[in-house]
């Protein structure tokens, strides 16, 4: 659902920052 999609976001998001940050 929409909720789910916007976790996955968020998930995939904070993923980047943390290689970025890496």
């Amino acid at each position: 659902g929409e909720e789910e999609r916007k976790a996955m976001a968020e998930l995939e998001a904070k993923k980047a920052q943390e290689a970025l940050k890496a």
